[in-house]
């Protein structure tokens, strides 16, 4: 039916002789560096990386714009992680997004494509992951009613990994939100989402990162079902260029257990012109979400831990590091302390 409605928006006017567009199009090119280190019992990993990104958007009518996003990465390093290669050094071509963006009016706003994750500001449920889809998007005042119906992939730890994410899974996702501000600003949502047929193939490597798993190999597969809500919090105060930031996540996964089914992230900063601080603590039980697809820079499940933060962004530079440590929430041989630090330099051309 979202398809349908989609499909009718675009054939009413897409292709109108009268809608040439009048915007430009817009080419972003950016370099950049960046590291991640890994120290534990079971995860030691060094990766040092170059990265050039390539955002493009072309307007086809005023309505109708076609846009990707590609990044050309380069690694060395060294990975000793115990059962998967998450951290293991890559030179690749990745898709961080492509295809078609319609927008016939103000309030309503529809992508088809491969949909970035990262706006959606949830790295314990979704990470930075780029899904196959279609988005809908209907805008009223300050508020929003999103939908998201998707094909879940993790291409980068696809990668890394070597495992080959067989079948057509599913995920969809409704949100409700509400964002008011620009420089002082204040953004909420919660979402109801839903993974389904999840791959038998990425269920073996979820276990080595955290969540409930029965089976070996092939014939391994998730203890439970991936249902529940997703609470997201955005939030700054800019009293003349300096203030605080305040932001989280929260997860309730309703096909787990009590004492399994549980995410949350809490983050605190403070701003001055450029600068910023941050800090954050964080704990995701075993089957609060899917470990395949979510970020590893929380330890994917099973873990906790708390992180410290130093971020710097101009027009021209931006510039992030942090530190963080993981603890197991549930002691097993496949999970350890871990002490994490990473960082990313990228320049605008």
């Amino acid at each position: 039916m979202k398809l349908i409605i989609l499909l009718f928006l675009l054939s009413s006017n897409v292709f109108s002789k009268d809608l040439l567009s009048s915007k430009a199009d817009t080419l972003y090119l950016t370099m950049g560096l960046y590291g991640d280190t890994a120290e534990g019992n079971t995860t030691k990993a060094k990766i040092f990386g170059s990265k050039a990104n390539f955002d493009y958007q072309r307007f086809i009518n005023e309505s109708l714009s076609f846009h990707f996003n590609v990044s050309l990465t380069f690694e060395s390093g060294y990975n000793e992680s115990l059962g998967v290669a998450e951290y293991e050094p890559l030179n690749t071509l990745d898709l961080r997004s492509a295809g078609l963006s319609y927008r016939p009016v103000d309030f309503y706003q529809a992508e088809i494509g491969s949909i970035a994750l990262s706006k959606y500001n949830s790295p314990l449920l979704l990470g930075a992951n780029v899904f196959a889809g279609i988005s809908q998007k209907i805008s009223f005042y300050h508020f929003y009613i999103q939908s998201l119906y998707s094909v879940p992939s993790n291409n980068v730890l696809t990668k890394r990994t070597g495992v080959v994410e067989e079948g057509v899974p599913l995920f969809t996702m409704e949100t409700l939100g509400f964002k008011y501000g620009v420089k002082s600003f204040l953004h909420l949502a919660i979402s109801r989402f839903n993974f389904s047929d999840l791959p038998n193939s990425t269920s073996e490597t979820s276990k080595i990162i955290g969540n409930s798993v029965t089976g070996l190999g092939k014939n391994s597969k998730y203890l439970y079902e991936f249902n529940g809500i997703n609470f997201m919090l955005d939030s700054k105060i800019d009293i003349n260029l300096y203030g605080p930031t305040f932001g989280g996540e929260y997860i309730k996964n309703d096909k787990a257990p009590e004492d399994r089914n549980e995410a949350q992230l809490i983050r605190v900063g403070f701003f001055y012109h450029h600068y910023e601080i941050f800090s954050e603590i964080f704990e995701s039980e075993t089957d609060a979400s899917v470990a395949f697809y979510n970020s590893k820079d929380f330890g994917h499940n099973n873990m906790k831990g708390s992180s410290l933060g130093f971020k710097y962004s101009d027009d021209e530079y931006s510039f992030k590091a942090r530190i963080a440590k993981l603890n197991p929430i549930e002691s097993n041989v496949l999970q350890s302390e871990t002490d994490l630090f990473s960082f990313d330099f990228k320049i605008n051309i």
